[in-house]
């Protein structure tokens, strides 16, 4: 029986998108850059806060200056337009509900994540992991172990829902059951092509696996 639910954040819980675009253009223009569309920024995301700066700058002298510039104005604004997918709320409250073990699993900043969670979803998760310096980020299947570990639950009762193939790819490392959203950033299609074949198209839909 699966009795412990993890999910990941950007693009499975919550669209992050405008929030992360408007950081990053205000570090890009600050440093005489032209901004990036929504577009382009939504193709960056997943995979932390260094590979999408690097993404957006290359490698220049202002890296590090741009980074700075991300992070401290992202810390003030990542709730201003940011919004959880429609059915997500009445599910995380429902799941709660029936007792089931919830966690986060992101490879977003840790301060930023529990922030975002705390904001959307009060007293619903037993606990948040983003990037940290403990741990190796996803796809290694480290963070998301030990968030299973934290909420008390086994890999084997649990199941890992994520938007992108590296949510499904460290699904696969951690032997954990997979369901991907197609909500979120990254095309069905392209989640497809590792063999990923567990796919919801609202969050309703969750309790067709998992019951």
């Amino acid at each position: 029986m699966k009795d412990t639910i993890i999910f990941d954040l950007d693009g499975t819980l919550v669209n992050t998108l405008p929030d992360l675009t408007a950081a990053l253009n205000h570090s890009l223009v600050s440093l005489g850059r032209e901004p990036f569309a929504y577009d382009a920024v939504q193709s960056l995301v997943g995979r932390g806060f260094e590979r999408l700066i690097y993404a957006a700058f290359g490698e220049v002298q202002e890296l590090e200056k741009a980074g700075y510039l991300f992070k401290s104005y992202y810390a003030k604004h990542n709730c201003d337009e940011s919004k959880p997918y429609d059915g997500m709320v009445e599910l995380l409250k429902k799941l709660k509900e029936e007792n089931y073990k919830l966690g986060v699993c992101t490879n977003k900043g840790h301060h930023d994540a529990v922030n975002i969670i705390n904001h959307f979803f009060p007293n619903i998760f037993e606990y948040v992991l983003g990037e940290s310096d403990n741990f190796v980020m996803k796809p290694e299947p480290d963070m998301l172990l030990h968030v299973i570990k934290k909420v008390g639950g086994k890999p084997e009762n649990a199941v890992f829902i994520g938007d992108s193939r590296v949510d499904y790819q460290t699904s696969l490392a951690a032997n954990v059951m997979d369901i991907s959203v197609t909500w979120g950033f990254e095309l069905k299609e392209v989640i497809e092509q590792d063999g990923a074949k567990r796919f919801i198209d609202h969050p309703s839909e969750l309790w067709n696996f998992i019951n």
